[in-house]
């Protein structure tokens, strides 16, 4: 987990070298960000033109929108697994907090209602906490996408 490949940003801005992860149905680019939730460090998505981050957090799966968080912008690719499966080369992209055992947390993509959106994944949550809007709760996708290394 390079802290190199992460840059702070706050109020919708992202960097100009970060790429795109996935896409809205209206064709907004997405971005993987990460926030600092509960002492963890948390993986979500910025929409492009939203001036805050969606990340999935929270026994109800609820979605918190963060003004502050770490965009990526390193380099990457995307390994398709399913049923909370993770690959050897997955890219670790942030903890839990202490309270939830501090396991470490993978982002995750999955297709939702005709739009890529991003979230998180570790092997307890038998698939990927996918934060697809801050108006809805996040769900589990049993197919998904894990960030891994190029």
């Amino acid at each position: 987990m390079s802290d190199q490949e992460w840059v702070l940003k706050q109020d919708g801005q992202f960097p100009e070298n970060a790429k795109p992860v996935g896409i809205t149905k209206d064709k907004k680019k997405i971005f993987l960000v990460r926030a600092h939730i509960a002492q963890g460090i948390h993986a979500g998505e910025l929409v492009e033109g939203n001036k805050k981050a969606f990340v999935p957090y929270g026994p109800n799966w609820q979605v918190r929108e963060e003004a502050s968080y770490e965009v990526y912008v390193g380099e990457h690719r995307w390994h398709l697994e399913s049923a909370g499966r993770i690959p050897k080369d997955a890219l670790a992209v942030g903890r839990e907090g202490p309270g939830d055992g501090g396991q470490l947390l993978y982002a995750a993509r999955a297709d939702v209602d005709g739009a890529q959106h991003v979230g998180k994944l570790r092997p307890e949550f038998r698939g990927a906490h996918i934060a697809a809007s801050a108006d809805r709760a996040s769900f589990v996708s049993d197919n998904y996408q894990v960030l891994v290394r190029p």
